[in-house]
């Protein structure tokens, strides 16, 4: 499988609450084997701009999780804007051709609090097209400002409520837990990922 994970980072998640979502996902990339024959992950951030410097590429670490861990621990907070058309554009570009692999199942996995400024439709379409698995999880953000699940529909696709990944939605960054990790594991191998 190629695994990409998309990373809101934006100035309405803030420091704290990107330390869980950091931490969510590390635990998350932990539960895999990370060799060509099974998993591959690529991962970016994203604000108002996509962080080029800090982005792994699908290619970047095929057989060493202690790499991957590494340089998704260097990744940084910053930012503000949200534009995640903008990140799944650079996804279907970038992310999805750099040592993609045509056999591999894609699943694309975005992370986000909040409404984007740009349009998401056609970006997200570009991604599903490539026969993807494009998910969301979206965190109810700090504020307590509603979520936008027309957009977040746009982003799955019409008829793919499903891959709307609903945990975090009543608990926001909070249920970004441990066991949350371990089941979305379970949901996306099938099984148990772990080495």
């Amino acid at each position: 499988m190629d695994f990409i994970v998309v990373l809101d980072s934006s100035s309405s998640v803030g420091r704290p609450n990107w330390r869980k979502m950091k931490k969510f996902v590390r635990d998350f990339l932990d539960d895999f084997t990370v060799r060509d024959e099974f998993a591959r992950f690529g991962i970016v951030r994203y604000n108002r701009v996509v962080d080029t410097r800090t982005q792994i590429l699908l290619s970047a670490y095929p057989n060493d999780l202690a790499g991957l861990l590494a340089a998704f621990d260097r990744m940084p907070y910053n930012g503000s804007g949200t534009k995640t058309g903008n990140a799944l554009n650079h996804t279907a570009d970038v992310l999805m051709t750099s040592g993609h692999r045509e056999e591999a199942r894609d699943i694309v996995l975005l992370i986000t609090d909040g409404a984007s400024s740009d349009d998401v439709a056609v970006p997200a379409q570009r991604i599903r097209d490539r026969g993807a698995l494009l998910m969301v999880l979206p965190v109810l953000p700090p504020s307590g400002r509603a979520l936008n699940m027309d957009q977040i529909r746009e982003i799955t696709g019409p008829g793919n409520d499903h891959n709307i990944i609903r945990d975090a939605m009543v608990r926001g960054f909070e249920a970004l837990d441990e066991e949350f990790s371990r089941r979305m594991g379970i949901l996306l191998c099938g099984q148990p990922c772990s080495n």
